[in-house]
């Protein structure tokens, strides 16, 4: 593409806001090749927002505030658009861009459902388009280590298995827990099924970075925390989506190993992850392995940042230039936080620009979802499934009611 890239954001909400501070950075470090012409939200003030923050970073052109998609559609013209809505307007939003020859960046999950995931893959095949999704835990330097740990027979041997355990709970003294300020995340017909899908997702890809192709899942899940919302009338009403999930992965390698997210473990919380293999494990602290270190079969340590050099030396240029752009970040040994919604956005608008895949098309991010609707699946009917049979949909007993509501 000759031309500057034309985006418009849809959707102008909390993780959407994420996205738009990342192409602001993309922009400051003097990457000038595309600008945001358009920003849609039904909360036209929400709209105007992101118009000013834009205006921050990019003089000219001003970006056009819509309330609706059809009229922005209508009006701009687009080469892209990145949607950060609530999950189950991620197809409908999606699918209407891309039959208007638009390629879509789509936040995680892809959809709200497997269903709505294979519409929105489906229709980027047909129309020719670029459909990505917006993953950013597996861009991060500290996933990015582990996952050459594992796969660096040298240093770790064969895979064995892991535990990986992101355990909090509720302060409050009362059992149950009351829901003050509800949005649709916590409802089971917008959200999709509570953390599992809104933040599972993350860890399933990882996870598939790691391993390979999942197997079976055999999970638990539950609303422990009886969190419930208060009814006009002062009755209660048990939210329906889950606060915990509890289960156990086997990957079409052999390699299995259990995987626990909760927000309803009182007491002493805990928060880790571990890969065994032959000569050692990888070990980090925290949900997800941010800092991971290296524990020898001697019970040596190689240390955080030892274990990131090496991985850094073990890159190709072209690799090194293609996982961590020397444009964004001249210096990977360095980075810390979140740094994955940028390498994302940057990833995508590069997509766009050469008309080459994604690292996490549609298809990748609908199997990572698979992953965390096997747990929903097999919790429901309590029984193993298979990820194959969910993403195929021959299971989606859970998802049922959520494809009824939204005619999938």
């Amino acid at each position: 593409m000759s031309e500057k890239i034309r985006l418009a954001l849809v959707g102008c909400g909390g993780m959407a806001g994420a996205h738009l501070e990342a192409y602001g950075e993309i922009k400051r470090k003097g990457l000038d090749f595309f600008d945001i012409v358009g920003v849609c939200d039904p909360a036209e003030d929400r709209a105007r927002e992101f118009a000013r923050r834009i205006a921050g970073f990019q003089a000219s052109p001003a970006a056009t505030v819509y309330s609706s998609l059809e009229e922005m559609l209508s009006k701009e013209r687009l080469h892209a658009v990145d949607t950060g809505s609530p999950h189950h307007l991620h197809h409908v939003i999606a699918c209407t861009c891309l039959e208007a020859g638009l390629d879509v960046l789509v936040e995680k999950p892809l959809g709200v459902t497997v269903r709505a995931g294979w519409k929105m893959v489906r229709t980027a095949e047909r129309t020719g388009r670029i459909l990505a999704t917006a993953e950013q835990v597996r861009r991060w330097i500290g996933p990015r280590t582990v996952a050459w740990a594992i796969r660096h027979g040298e240093l770790s041997g064969r895979p064995r298995f892991f535990l990986a355990h992101s355990c909090h709970g509720p302060k409050e003294p009362q059992v149950e827990v009351e829901v003050k300020s509800p949005t649709w995340r916590q409802d089971k017909l917008q959200g999709g099924g509570g953390m599992i899908i809104d933040g599972g997702v993350h860890y399933a890809d990882f996870l598939i970075t790691c391993y390979g192709e999942p197997d079976t899942l055999f999970a638990t899940c539950g609303n422990f925390n009886r969190s419930y919302v208060t009814r006009p009338d002062g009755s209660r009403l048990l939210l329906d989506c889950p606060d915990t999930a509890i289960g156990h992965l086997r990957f079409k390698n052999g390699v299995a190993g259990t995987w626990v997210w909760t927000g309803a473990s009182p007491g002493r919380p805990t928060s880790f992850t571990v890969h065994y293999g032959d000569e050692g494990s990888v070990y980090a602290e925290g949900g997800y392995p941010m800092m991971p270190e290296f524990h020898r079969r001697d019970r040596s340590v190689l240390p955080a940042e030892d274990l990131r050099r090496q991985y850094l030396a073990s890159l190709s240029e072209d690799e090194r230039a293609r996982l961590f752009p020397p444009q964004l970040f001249p210096d990977p040994q360095s980075l810390r936080g979140d740094h994955g919604v940028e390498l994302e956005v940057h990833d995508f608008l590069c997509c766009v620009r050469d008309r080459r895949r994604p690292e996490v098309d549609g298809l990748d991010g609908l199997k990572a979802q698979a992953v965390s609707e096997a747990y929903l699946e097999s919790s429901y009917l309590n029984r193993s499934v298979s990820v194959e049979e969910v993403l195929s949909g021959k299971v989606r007993a859970y998802q049922e009611e959520i494809d009824g509501r939204w005619g999938l």
